[in-house]
């Protein structure tokens, strides 16, 4: 309660009891798993690293550690991150190459997928389709494959209205039924500027993590730096 479920909350935005740990911490299961012991497999890990130079196993004035810290790179965009998804979206609606362009749809929901097979045939005009999508404005795509890129549980309630749910391994257990177990939670990240260093002198450290014990919600964790992107400060020239 006091070291891993501040991380999994201020890391994760996860309850320590219910996370797994295979996949939020492949590390330590790994070394439980081989080693059966956590520590132990530690050991083990950073004697492995010291004997093949790794920089995990430097010490904190170790010349080759000071080299690596001071040589890595931080970057942004000056107008945020909204700078690639942009990019993105201009070269996949209007590519530079024999591809063709991408028909990005905004403010439409899928409410239907109807899969056709390999062969059956299809509603005219989709003669090459081998699934169609039905959109809550009414329209219907014709798609050779869906790609699912939303919240779990979202999916589980479309397949199940679409009449695509499985079995899974367990005769007793469906995809749908596994889907909508998985539990998500939504996270936002809010940074605040200073035109003057206001941190100086006020915190230690880099940040902290706020465990459930805290009962600081909804804050789930804080970090600052300072002047990590000096190249944005519109006061610089000042």
């Amino acid at each position: 309660d006091r070291i891993f479920d501040p991380i999994c909350q201020g890391q994760l935005a996860g309850d320590s009891r219910r996370l797994s740990v295979r996949t939020c911490f492949p590390r330590l299961w790994f070394n439980e798993q081989r080693f059966r012991s956590v520590f132990l497999g530690s050991f083990f890990a950073a004697f492995s690293a010291y004997r093949q130079r790794s920089w995990l196993s430097l010490d904190l004035l170790d010349p080759l550690l000071q080299k690596i810290s001071a040589g890595g790179r931080c970057y942004s965009f000056r107008d945020g991150m909204v700078t690639l998804v942009d990019k993105l979206q201009a070269v996949l609606e209007e590519p530079v190459t024999t591809s063709r362009p991408v028909e990005i749809l905004r403010g439409v929901s899928a409410t239907h997928l109807r899969n056709h097979g390999l062969h059956s045939p299809v509603a005219p005009s989709m003669d090459d389709a081998v699934v169609e999508v039905k959109l809550d404005d009414g329209r219907t795509l014709a798609a050779d494959a869906v790609v699912a890129a939303i919240p779990p549980n979202e999916l589980s309630h479309l397949l199940t209205c679409s009449a695509m749910d499985v079995c899974t391994s367990r005769p007793d257990v469906t995809v749908c039924q596994q889907l909508s177990g998985l539990a998500q939670e939504s996270v936002a990240v809010a940074s605040v500027a200073f035109d003057t260093n206001v941190m100086q002198g006020r915190f230690k450290g880099a940040g902290y993590f706020v465990g459930s014990l805290e009962k600081q919600q909804p804050v789930l964790a804080m970090s600052w730096d300072s002047l990590l992107f000096p190249d944005q400060d519109q006061n610089r020239s000042k």
